[in-house]
């Protein structure tokens, strides 16, 4: 890691900055966090420095919309429902439209990077401290500078042992999941009751690899780019809390998985996953569901590959860090991206990995 420093010269009455660079030590420590805390800061001034007040009047300006082409073939099956046999196109379209003018703001004309190092979030804690305590007496005397050490960094804080704090779930979801084949015409579609010719296999389990990653039947994994905590004080006060944790993979039983469907106008349901309705074509109680179909005309028409379910976040969120057990999952749903194993290709299937880091849970554990 490198520190940046900046060596103000006075050349005819302008001043220019010089960048030096010194080597910061890399990793936690008092002594790496005050190298990089001293570098951000540098930096801040610097470009504090080479701020200018900014006032634009527009009064036009191209607008853009995606316009959908439904006109497409379709076909209807027993259900009756009609389905398209292409996918939908987009186009892109502009226009010109009449503004209010832009209100004044401030932008520096910095152009120096930034730094790049990182203050561990154990080190951050006296820096964060000594920031709330300067914008804590700013707050009471605006007559005192506005304070400019704000730190790049958030300290670790515990997540309270009391059910008051969320587990958020950033990104959409990827499920990998192992299909079922459903017995009747049409997939099964019309059948009652739905009959599975092939149930998941658990004796012996069926394995497959993808990408240096062994899934096990029945298991459904659950990749998540990002988990993290907050501690809640009311509706619009929230704290991090416990740490953050990028590329997470919950492995889950079946029955852990569940799905959120709403109806026009109407309130979100919770679904335990249905396999069955994962499979093409698929059922229009299934489709129906979805968010694109809450606010638009209802989704007359059953779109080519334009399924994308609606994920319940998993209880099983609270074990992806010790300080997380007392929490909530936020009850917002995830959106998700469909793999199938043991028959999706690799390419297809390599294209929407988040990626593998851990496992944090095992069907059966």
């Amino acid at each position: 890691m490198r520190r940046t420093i900046f060596q103000s010269l006075i050349l005819s009455g302008s001043v220019l900055l010089k960048r030096v660079l010194a080597d910061c030590p890399q990793g936690p420590g008092s002594e790496a966090a005050a190298c990089c805390w001293s570098s951000w800061q540098e930096w801040d001034s610097s470009s504090r420095s080479y701020e200018t007040v900014i006032t634009t009047v527009l009064t036009t300006k191209h607008v853009g919309s995606m316009i959908e082409d439904t006109d497409v073939p379709i076909t209807t099956l027993c259900d009756g429902i009609p389905r398209a046999l292409e996918p939908y196109t987009t186009r892109y379209t502009t226009s010109l439209v009449t503004t209010d003018p832009y209100t004044t703001y401030i932008s520096s004309t910095y152009t120096e990077p930034s730094p790049t190092c990182n203050i561990n979030e154990d080190d951050c804690k006296p820096y964060a401290d000594a920031w709330d305590s300067a914008y804590s007496s700013w707050s009471q005397n605006k007559s005192l500078p506005y304070p400019t050490n704000k730190p790049h960094c958030v300290p670790y804080l515990p997540c309270p042992t009391e059910s008051q704090c969320k587990i958020y779930a950033g990104g959409d979801a990827t499920i990998y999941y192992w299909p079922v084949t459903v017995a009747g015409p049409d997939g099964g579609l019309c059948e009652s009751p739905r009959t599975t010719l092939n149930p998941t296999p658990t004796d012996p389990p069926v394995t497959t690899v993808l990408s240096g990653t062994t899934f096990t039947s029945p298991s459904i994994y659950v990749s998540l780019a990002h988990v993290s905590a907050a501690k809640h004080r009311g509706q619009y006060n929230q704290t991090p809390c416990g740490h953050a944790h990028h590329d997470v993979v919950l492995t889950l039983h079946p029955s852990d998985v569940s799905t959120q469907r709403g109806k026009p106008g109407g309130r979100t349901n919770t679904f335990a996953i249905d396999l069955r309705d994962l499979n093409t074509p698929v059922p229009y109680s299934a489709y129906l569901g979805q968010p694109s179909c809450l606010h638009t005309t209802n989704c007359p028409t059953i779109g080519m590959d334009d399924y994308h379910p609606q994920m319940a976040k998993p209880t099983q969120l609270t074990g992806v860090d010790p300080d997380f057990e007392k929490c909530q999952p936020r009850s917002e749903r995830l959106g998700a991206t469909l793999v199938p194993l043991g028959m999706a290709t690799p390419a297809v299937a390599e294209a929407r990995e988040t990626g593998f880091v851990r496992v944090v849970k095992r069907a059966g554990d």
